[in-house]
C-alpha cells in the first residue's frame, strides 16, 4: 500500500505536516530578514545623520538606531503578516496523492 503524501498529526487540532513545514520556512525567513533589515537601515541612516549633524560614530549610531528601529519594526510586522496571509490564506499549497489517476480528484488543500 502506498504511503500517503498528506498526513495529519497524531494529536487532533494540531497543524498538518505541510502547514508546519510552511511555518518553519517562513520562520526562517523572519529570523534572517528582520536583523538584516535593521542592520542595513541603521547603516544607511547613520551616514545621512552624521553628514547632517556632524556627530561622532557612537552618537551617530545611537541616533540612527533611535530613528530607524521603530519604523523598520512596524514595516517588518506588516510585511511578515502579508507573507503569512499569502502563504496560508490566498495561495495555500495543494498536495496531490502520487498514485491518483487524475490530479483533480484527489487534490486537497494542505
Amino acid at each position: 500500500m502506498p504511503r500517503p503524501v498528506h498526513r495529519r498529526s497524531r494529536r487532533p487540532g494540531w497543524p498538518t505536516t505541510r502547514t508546519t513545514e510552511r511555518w518553519l520556512t517562513l520562520g526562517a525567513e523572519y529570523v534572517g530578514d528582520y536583523p538584516a533589515a535593521v542592520i542595513f537601515g541603521i547603516f544607511f541612516r547613520y551616514f545621512a545623520i552624521v553628514a547632517m549633524r556632524g556627530l561622532s560614530v557612537r552618537k551617530g549610531l545611537i541616533e540612527a538606531a533611535e530613528a530607524d528601529v521603530a519604523s523598520l519594526t512596524a514595516f517588518e510586522i506588516g510585511l511578515f503578516g502579508w507573507m503569512a496571509l499569502m502563504a496560508f490564506v490566498f495561495f495555500p499549497a495543494r498536495t496531490c496523492a502520487r498514485t491518483a489517476p487524475s490530479a483533480g480528484s484527489s487534490c486537497r488543500s494542505a
